[in-house]
């Protein structure tokens, strides 16, 4: 997927006692990692000595498979809970928990549940007020209530009705588009969520259209632009852009030898750093290019400065 994500180092590297918050999140990878003795290993040396160890959705099941919380109260994704708890039945799942705390393991439901688990253990970390804090800045309204997860019920009656899960398709303006290009624009210290928000929800669209039709193309084509090959995003990992602007097509008319820059659905994230770029004259040139040639323009936080 994209944007890529430069790593600080290799998890084979970490000692015992190096992590005093060890960040276990989900995803399909995960189900194959669960059959490394050597991950495994690894990770439970890790999180045996890390002062508090967190998982997101399947992330759990990485957790569990190191004999960790076995005994001890977790939950998982709830589309995944049945089979992860018969993986590891020597936990005590909680199917209806947003998130659980047992000692020094907390893990969330499935993905959006892990924010509203961040802001708990803020709470807890720090103080209640530094995570409303923290919520208002984000613009986040958290669901603070651990033990009841609000879209249990729902997702069961979503997947459990006949005519609601149905096989996803596009609905999308004529003429219809596979796939999707998505495309964009990064810069240095861009918000983490602005970026990846939007994405998860396109990702998880996607996942679902693929399983529904696998022999159908992939409902988005997703690529990151920056003038440079890589960015910090603000507070969190370097990323990866897939062409700097160097590598696109700028022309008037297009058709030139780079990247065209004709898409579909163009991002514009926010982040401190629209503060340099909106006196950036590289990145106002691409925007001014790609604007005006995207079906959608969509733009995050003060993402819309530079639009």
């Amino acid at each position: 997927g994209s944007p890529r994500v430069v790593v600080d180092g290799s998890f084979q590297d970490l000692k015992p006692g190096d992590a005093d918050v060890l960040f276990v999140p989900g995803g399909n990878g995960g189900f194959h990692l669960v059959e490394s003795p050597a991950f495994v290993s690894k990770l439970h040396d890790v999180a045996a000595t890390a002062h508090v160890t967190l998982s997101v959705c399947t992330g759990s099941l990485l957790l569990a498979s190191t004999g960790l919380l076995d005994g001890r109260r977790a939950t998982t994704n709830k589309l995944d809970h049945e089979d992860i708890a018969a993986r590891r039945p020597g936990v005590c799942w909680d199917a209806t928990a947003r998130w659980a705390c047992d000692g020094s393991f907390w893990t969330s439901s499935g993905i959006s549940a892990g924010t509203d688990m961040a802001v708990a253990f803020l709470s807890e970390l720090i103080s209640h007020r530094a995570a409303r804090c923290a919520c208002a800045i984000a613009e986040y309204e958290a669901f603070e209530e651990g033990n009841v997860d609000p879209f249990h019920d729902a997702r069961r009656r979503l997947f459990d009705n006949p005519r609601t899960a149905a096989p996803l398709s596009l609905a999308w303006s004529t003429p219809r588009l596979h796939p999707v290009r998505v495309r964009i624009l990064m810069y240095d210290q861009v918000e983490m969520l602005d970026t990846f928000g939007p994405l998860e929800m396109l990702a998880v669209a996607g996942r679902e259209h693929a399983d529904a039709n696998p022999d159908a193309e992939p409902l988005f084509d997703v690529r990151a632009w920056a003038e440079f090959p890589q960015v910090a995003s603000f507070g969190g990992p370097t990323l990866v852009a897939d062409a700097t602007f160097a590598d696109l097509d700028l022309s008037a008319l297009g058709g030139g030898p780079g990247e065209q820059v004709e898409c579909d659905l163009l991002l514009v994230p926010g982040g401190i750093g629209t503060i340099r770029e909106l006196h950036n004259p590289a990145f106002l040139r691409v925007l001014a290019a790609a604007g005006p040639r995207a079906k959608k323009v969509m733009s995050v936080c003060s993402g819309s400065a530079l639009l």
